[in-house]
């Protein structure tokens, strides 16, 4: 082989390395987010509480993480295609419900209501996902509860090719940590 044709073969290979490598992801993605509660199943209590929908007061409401190249540079963003106000009013029903909790529409003085900080899942080879809510517990005109939950989850990935099931995965275990500290505080007040 004469050096110019290898000279433009070795160019060749090193131009396609570098688009694989820095991600070769350019185009947006939707992942579908689901929650498995974790809060072990107990006896009714006879508590009743109405959850009212969180409020989303994330800036950017459509993005819930990102895909970066090896450079760390964004090439991509990942979108839900579940409302995130949704996803986490229904795992707070469904971990409360757990806990023994009966869930109702109308008609208690129990009341909680949150809002959405943060849901999100940063990438370059790790996942590192974030999910951050206020939580407001009222009894009738009483606030017994105001504070905001934080719950992060990280994975380490050998390879490089991200999946949306690991966005999923990520954000999932990040909710589970922030509601295990919310069914806590919520028991801790109610079960008096």
């Amino acid at each position: 082989m004469n050096k110019g044709c290898w000279r433009f073969h070795r160019g060749f290979i090193i131009i396609l390395s570098v688009i694989f490598l820095s991600g070769c992801a350019f185009a947006t993605r939707k992942t579908f987010l689901e929650y498995n509660a974790i809060t072990p199943v107990r006896n009714p209590n006879n508590v009743t509480i109405e959850v009212v929908p969180f409020e989303d007061d994330r800036p950017n409401k459509d993005t819930i993480g990102n895909v970066k190249n090896i450079f760390g540079v964004k090439t991509a963003n990942i979108l839900s295609e579940v409302n995130i106000s949704q996803w986490i009013t229904d795992a707070l029903k469904s971990e409360l419900e757990n806990a023994g909790y009966k869930i109702v529409e109308k008609g208690t003085r129990n009341k909680i209501q949150g809002i959405v900080m943060k849901v999100y899942c940063n990438t370059l080879v790790d996942y590192e996902g974030e999910v951050i809510i206020k939580v407001s517990l009222k009894h009738g005109n009483n606030i017994l509860l105001d504070k905001v939950y934080s719950g992060k989850s990280k994975k380490l990935s050998a390879v490089v090719v991200l999946t949306l099931k690991a966005y999923r995965n990520i954000l999932e275990k990040s909710l589970q940590q922030a509601m295990i500290q919310v069914v806590s505080d919520v028991d801790e007040i109610l079960r008096k």
